[in-house]
Order: C-alpha cells, then structure tokens, then sequence
C-alpha cells in the first residue's frame, strides 16, 4: 500500500529545499549546487531515485540523502497506454515522455517525505540566481501550495518545477492520490486532475522564481528553467 501521508520518519522542522535525482540526472547535481549555495544557505535534503554510489556520497557531503523509490506497478507502462493517447502525449513533450514520467510523477509523494515544515521543492534543471529565503512564506496563505501558473487564454497552465509546501497541507496527499489513479502524463497533469476533485487553491509564485530559460531571459531572474532537450544542452555547455 503506497502512502500519501505526510511522512514523520525524517521530520527535522523548520525550512529547507528538497531536490531528487537518479543515475540519468546526476551529473546536473554540482552544477545545481553551484549556483544553490552560491547565494543560498537553507538545508537541502537530496532524494536518491537511483543514484550511482559516488553521486549518493557527493550529495551527502551536502545535505541529508534520502533514498526512495516507488514500485514500477504504480504507473501504467508505456504499452499499457493506448497508441493515440501516447501520440497525444509526445506531442506535448516530445518522446522524452517515456524517459522522464516516472520521475515526474513521484513528485508529490517526494514532497510528502519532506523533512520540513515549510518546503522548496526545485527541479535539479533550475539555475538557482539569488537568495530564495522569501519563498516559504508563499506557503502561508492559502491551500499551503505555490507555483508559477502562467494565465493564458486556453487555460491556467501549471509548472511545477519549483513548489512550494506547507506540512501537512492536505494538497499534495489529493495530489499523490491523482496519480494513483494512472490516468495523468505527468506530475502537472495530476494536479490539474485533483484540482477537480478538491478544492485546491494554489498560490501564485512570481514568474522570475521559475523563468524558462527559452524565453528571452531578463537579467534579474531569481530561477531559470533549463527544461527539456534544449535546456539540458545549455547546462552541459555551462558543465564543460
């Protein structure tokens, strides 16, 4: 039985930012470091999807490490989705879909694990520019979530690779549920798919602490995004 409790195991209180990586995404971790602990000094705490051995040591020397990891059975496979709703999906995000879903979705019960009160969550693909102290307090208000939402004319569209969390805001055990339910692409779509269910309010977060980077990036942004194929290429120039 795969919980969507808030977990009390680590629990240590006060602030602090969680990120999570496997053997795939672990070579962004000391660049993500780089940049975090240039202007930052919050406890991190470092969840091991399947990380290498010297990677879970490096992250150690850190912060806390955490290793954790769902069992497969808790998304359906890529053959288990029918052939339109995978194209459906890939037009979306391309066919790294397949590659990046997994971990995608364990997102909100990472959150639930989180050793905090007050937690940042941050895509280890987020290049880190100034001090993010001022962020837990978006958690205060509201359903105890915040996020980028970017208001377009279709809809209100999610991202979220950076999050904030109240402990024990009942949001992210709607959100875990949701994704048991095997129908969402990804951790965003989940969310949106609670949203029906609960009544989740979830509180803006200033676009510039979550800045894709392929928009054209002004100079005082808090977060960058370098997400996708694109993104991961301008880190690896940054790496080199």
């Amino acid at each position: 039985m795969i919980s969507t409790a808030w977990n009390q195991e680590h629990y240590c209180g006060g602030d602090g930012v969680i990120v999570a990586a496997d053997m795939q995404q672990e070579w962004i971790l000391k660049w993500w470091w780089n940049h975090y602990s240039a202007s930052n000094s919050s406890p991190v705490t470092f969840f091991d999807l399947g990380m290498s051995k010297s990677a879970s040591l490096w992250c150690q020397s850190k912060g806390t490490v955490i290793p954790f990891s769902l069992p497969q059975s808790t998304f359906k496979s890529q053959s288990e989705i029918p052939l339109d709703t995978q194209k459906t999906w890939e037009s979306y995000n391309s066919s790294r879909v397949w590659e990046c879903r997994n971990q995608w979705l364990h997102k909100p019960f990472l959150i639930l694990q989180s050793p905090y009160d007050r937690t940042l969550w941050i895509d280890i693909d987020c290049e880190v520019k100034q001090s993010l102290t001022p962020l837990f307090s978006y958690c205060d208000t509201h359903d105890g979530i915040s996020m980028v939402l970017l208001y377009l004319k279709e809809a209100t569209v999610i991202n979220s690779g950076v999050v904030v969390a109240r402990r024990h805001a009942p949001a992210f055990s709607y959100w875990a549920e949701s994704v048991l339910e095997k129908k969402a692409v990804c951790d965003e779509t989940a969310l949106i798919e609670a949203q029906k269910k609960h009544p989740i309010h979830i509180h803006p977060l200033p676009l510039e602490f979550n800045f894709l980077s392929f928009w054209k990036t002004p100079s005082k942004m808090g977060i960058v995004h370098h997400n996708g194929e694109s993104g991961k290429h301008e880190i690896l120039k940054q790496v080199k």
